[in-house]
Parts: structure tokens; sequence; C-alpha cells
């Protein structure tokens, strides 16, 4: 298979739906830039993910295909100066980016209803699911400006276009997320940069990815996983939650030759949860 001769970022790549947009877009022939806080947050009630994590979704994507580079970094998509940074270094590494996905998210402090939020709960939130892509889009934007060229793949969630009860940080920051999509696409089609929003729901926690947030998603709610997992398969019209490929053969899509007038969309992948 042929290398594509493009590099894809990758934000939020240490594990879960990251490390399957890395294996996807590594085993298609992209150089790869891999980020991740790689430390935890105080404020958010699971872990994130660490270096090790991030290091084992190198060793993974290289062992599948040894021909590309990848790149890991650490990078708090919060802190402007850290995404300079470690752009800076990554580059003389990489030739060049050509496509962005903001991945990193949260989804929580949550499982309570918005008047017990305190600030910090609220903006952490906010801050990583709706200021990182702007950041880590502000950072990258004006390359792709000098190239002419480029592609924004923001991953939201069905919460951007629903509601439901108890998370109501995470349902303000997916809206928003939205919302930045169709922005940013407007601003930028004069550069030929598209930009587009991926909007997954339930996606299963796979071993082989060490996916976790499915679970801190039951936790916050109360229950466990399972009962979790059967509660919301009811809410999909096929009856089954989805895989983290099915978001990252979407993402692939959405960066291709196929989809190059598709911008400032936003994609369900949500196994028919939203037409009901």
């Amino acid at each position: 298979m042929d290398i594509k001769n493009e590099t894809v970022w990758i934000t939020g790549a240490g594990r879960g739906l990251g490390r399957e947009l890395a294996l996807t877009f590594g085993r298609q022939g992209y150089n790869l830039l891999l980020t991740d806080i790689c430390k935890n947050i105080l404020e958010c009630p699971y872990n994130m993910a660490s270096l090790e994590d991030l290091e084992k979704t190198r060793e993974m994507v290289l062992a599948q295909r040894s021909d590309i580079n990848v790149v890991i970094k650490e990078c708090d998509v919060r802190n402007y100066l850290d995404i300079e940074e470690m752009l800076i270094q990554s580059l003389e590494e990489l030739d060049n980016i050509d496509i962005l996905i903001n991945n990193a998210g949260i989804v929580g402090p949550g499982g309570k209803e918005s008047h017990l939020l305190d600030g910090e709960e609220w903006n952490v939130v906010i801050d990583i699911n709706l200021n990182g892509p702007w950041k880590c889009s502000k950072a990258i934007i004006p390359l792709m400006m000098r190239n002419n060229k480029g592609v924004i793949l923001n991953i939201g969630s069905i919460a951007g276009t629903i509601a439901f009860g108890s998370f109501s940080s995470y349902i303000a920051s997916k809206h928003g997320l939205i919302g930045l999509t169709k922005a940013l696409a407007v601003d930028y089609a004069k550069y030929n940069i598209r930009v587009n929003c991926i909007s997954p729901t339930s996606m299963k926690d796979e071993e082989r990815l060490d996916s976790q947030m499915l679970n801190g998603v039951a936790e916050m709610y109360g229950t466990n996983l399972m009962t979790y997992m059967r509660t919301s398969s009811q809410n999909h019209l096929t009856n089954e939650l989805i895989n983290a490929s099915d978001v990252a053969n979407t993402c692939l899509w959405l960066s291709s030759e196929y989809a190059s007038q598709i911008t400032g969309i936003n994609i369900p992948v949500d196994a028919g949860y939203t037409v009901k």
C-alpha cells in the first residue's frame, strides 16, 4: 500500500478512539503526529491516558506498518503556548501537517444537575472539549493557509444535537463544537481548508484500545458498565453500541479526495439514535 505523503495530527491519541484513529490512518500510509496530555486532570473523575499509553499507541501503529513516520508528544490542548511549542518541535521531525483531528475530550465531571456543578467542574469540560479544538485549529491553520489546503475534523457527540440529563457542560461543549465547525468552514474555505464534525453515540470500551470512557460514564450515573451498555443499546435502531472503528473509518473518508466537496457539516455516527 502506498505511503500517502501526508501527516495527520491526532489529539487524545493515547487510547480509545484516538488510538483507533492512529491505527486506521497509519494502516493507510499516513504519517502521524500523536499527542495526549499524559497526566491526570484533578477535576476529571477517571484517569487520563499516560505517556506509556501514548507510546503503546505508537508501537501498535508501527507493528502494523513500519514505513511511516510516527511522532508522539505530550500536549495539553488547554494551553496554547504548549500547543505552539509542541508544533515547532514536531515540524522539525515531520515535513508538514495536512490533517488535524481534534479528538481530545472528556465527558465528566458530570452525573449531576447543572446547579450542582462548581465553576472548575464546568470550566474544565468546556476548556478541553471546545476551547481545545479552537486552540489547536488556531495553531495549525496558518500552516494550512500557506499550503492552500488542509482538513480539520472535530470529534463531537450526539450530545451536540440532543440533550440528556446530568451532563450539561458536556452537552454545551459539543453543541458549541458543531458551531465552531461551521464557522471555521466558512472562514477558511477560500484557502481550500475543509472543516467537518463527526458525532458518535456511545462506543464500546475495547481492551485493545484501553478504552475507559464508557465505564467512566456508567460510574458517574451510579451504575455498572454492563447495565449502562444494555440501556444505551436500547437507544439505537440497531440495538448495538458502535465501535471506535466506525468513527475512524468515517474520519478516513472525510479526509480523502472522495469527500473533497464536503465541508461545514456534522455527521452522526449514532446507530440511528437521533432519528428516533
